[in-house]
């Protein structure tokens, strides 16, 4: 399992930031598409999932509840909205800590 999918990334409405290497959301895609230049999050929601169990026959017949957390993102280079994963983000710039300073 990629570590990158317990990374805690807090990425809040009016940070700008960019596509991290190899993204866990586009692993297929070259480097060409990801270049989508520097994004303002413009909406964050996070929602309750059922995750189905990962592994009948060890006995884990329970599935369990998790949270999704979704961002929407404009992306300057190609003029875009598009919803990314926060463990795809790399904050540039936060405004909550633009203000502390």
């Amino acid at each position: 399992m990629d570590s990158r999918i317990r990374n805690i990334v807090n990425v809040e409405v009016g940070d700008l930031v960019e596509l991290v290497p190899m993204p866990l959301s586009y692993p297929i895609y070259d480097e060409v598409y990801q270049d989508v230049g520097v994004g303002l999050v413009i909406k964050v929601v996070e929602e309750y999932t059922f995750l189905p169990p990962i592994d009948e026959e060890a006995g884990n017949e329970d599935g369990r509840v998790e949270t999704i957390k979704m961002c929407l993102v404009f992306w300057n280079r190609c003029a875009e909205y598009r919803w990314e994963f926060p463990e795809d983000l790399g904050i540039l710039w936060t405004s909550s800590r633009g203000a502390n300073e």
